[in-house]
């Protein structure tokens, strides 16, 4: 690896007994200190995993680590003393660079074109380092390569939001069956509840989730869906009445079918029909068919060809 010294200091940084500057500290450190500390700093950065490379304040590249050379596939001798916008092809940097207007770049991201040409999202901070009058020095730039970061983030973005649409494609499709249907885990408790579920039992999804099934449509129900998890095989029951979370009973006719899902226990599905809107039409057919002569009632049309006979007759 050939030699990428970092960037003289000024006299301050090294000489005591010069004027103070913004690179000094107090006490100011001797300039063999700072002579044997350069080697040190060099070696840390060029352990980074991140690029760093300094420019000064004509954009000239005055250093570059091992990783902007891996980073962008320039090596150092190819920069070094160029201008920035040589190796550093960015979609912001070619129409503007805010390192020296604003001192200070925070997690700023940033599109590259490697040498090959090929696309590299990285995030970028920067600061200016500048003399006592102000005047900037140098500026420390450094480039974070998010690709394959953001690419997981995409891929976990795009399969998230395919599970919630087949959800909702599924909720749609629960939710457009007149019957009822619950879903039941392996474990007896409730894993989903359509709308015409809810509707027919008078209960909320929300309040219901998670809880046993024997609490939401009853002790024959659940024993019916304790069956076919064991057995694997639909049962239904023509009427049954169920009282959810101790509300008034409900009749309704029950089918429970064993539910099969990829990589999960054998679960089940309860379709419920509400019976109540059937037998309230039903009891009033009986009534409309019902026939009457003074307090005789009876629902036989002989017996109502008798009354009629007995109006012909009667006096």
């Amino acid at each position: 690896m050939s030699r990428n010294p970092l960037p003289v200091l000024p006299q301050s940084a090294t000489d005591p007994t010069a004027p103070t500057t913004a690179l000094a500290t107090s006490p100011a450190p001797s300039s063999a200190r700072l002579a044997n500390a350069e080697p040190f700093w060099e070696t840390v950065v060029e352990l980074l995993s991140d690029a760093v490379f300094l420019v000064g304040p004509d954009r000239t590249i005055l250093y570059w680590n091992r990783a902007a050379e891996l980073l962008t596939g320039y090596s150092r001798d190819e920069v070094i003393g160029s201008h920035c916008l040589r190796a550093i092809h960015c979609n912001v940097c070619e129409h503007r660079c805010g390192v020296f207007e604003f001192s200070d770049v925070k997690d700023v991201p940033l599109v590259l074109r490697t040498r090959e040409g090929h696309p590299v999202e990285t995030i970028k901070n920067a600061t200016v380092v500048r003399d006592a009058d102000g005047k900037p020095l140098f500026g420390i730039e450094v480039l974070r390569d998010v690709t394959a970061w953001n690419e997981r983030e995409r891929a976990s973005t795009e399969a998230r939001m395919l599970a919630e649409s087949q959800k909702a494609l599924v909720r749609g499709m629960l939710d457009s069956v007149t019957e009822g249907i619950i879903g039941v885990t392996h474990d007896g408790t409730i894993r989903f509840v359509s709308t015409s579920a809810e509707q027919a039992l008078g209960i909320r999804e929300q309040d219901v989730l998670g809880h046993p099934a024997q609490d939401v449509v009853g002790t024959e129900v659940a024993d019916l869906v304790g069956h076919v998890v064991r057995a694997g095989a639909e049962v239904s029951r023509s009427r049954v009445d169920v009282s959810p979370t101790g509300a008034a009973l409900v009749p309704v006719a029950v089918t429970v079918s064993p539910l099969v899902l990829p990589g999960e226990p054998r679960s089940a599905m309860v379709l419920v029909r509400d019976l109540r809107a059937e037998e309230r039409q039903q009891r009033e057919r009986m009534r409309s068919q019902a026939f009457a002569y003074g307090t005789l009632v009876s629902r036989s049309p002989r017996m109502q060809e008798v009354f009629d006979l007995v109006d012909q007759v009667a006096p």
